[in-house]
């Protein structure tokens, strides 16, 4: 009989990023969404409520963009060749973020009840701009375990779930613009 040895994981393995969109596609998005901007809300036991302590940014919100699609359709095939358990999804949700300085969104998850997601996507669409750290957090919130420098036109890919803490550090200079998508 064959014995079965199990290798270990660290949850990290799983947040990837792929270089696909260009400058000029990034360039192209921000000149599309930047306007008519909407205060960005958190979810409460209560329902959404705009809670800048928390959530500090504008928001739009996307509803149909065949580029994006199709680039984030291309990202996900890319992490599900690698994930082969990953299913497959659809996207749910897409909304373009504006991020002034001491803009932040502090620690939480995509997945909650009322909002079953099971992969998170965000586009990172500049970097001239200081702070604004993609940070990955441990189980109880206390310890950075990865934090990714946005680049423009990366793509970040993760599972939405409990295991993935992540926050966007605040802003210290300049203005950070990215849009997040969840897949279920």
């Amino acid at each position: 009989m064959q014995e079965r040895v199990s290798q270990s994981y660290n949850v990290t393995e799983f947040v990837k990023t792929y270089p696909l969109f260009s400058k000029n596609q990034c360039d192209q998005m921000i000149e599309m969404y930047d306007k008519d901007l909407l205060e960005a809300t958190s979810a409460t036991p209560v329902g959404n409520r705009v809670m800048k302590k928390h959530r500090d940014c504008g928001v739009k919100i996307i509803k149909q963009n065949k580029l994006l699609e199709d680039l984030l359709q291309d990202a996900i095939n890319i992490y599900r060749n690698r994930f082969s358990f990953v299913p497959p999804v659809k996207r749910i949700d897409s909304q373009f973020l504006k991020y002034n300085v001491e803009g932040r969104f502090n620690t939480h998850v995509d997945h909650y009840e009322g909002a079953a997601r099971t992969l998170s996507i965000s586009v990172m669409l500049n970097d001239e701009y200081m702070g604004g750290q993609f940070q990955f957090w441990n189980d109880i919130g206390d310890t950075i375990i990865k934090e990714v420098q946005p680049v423009t036109g990366d793509v970040l890919i993760f599972p939405s779930n409990f295991l993935f803490p992540h926050s966007v550090a605040p802003i210290t200079f300049g203005t950070r613009y990215a849009i997040v998508n969840w897949y279920n």
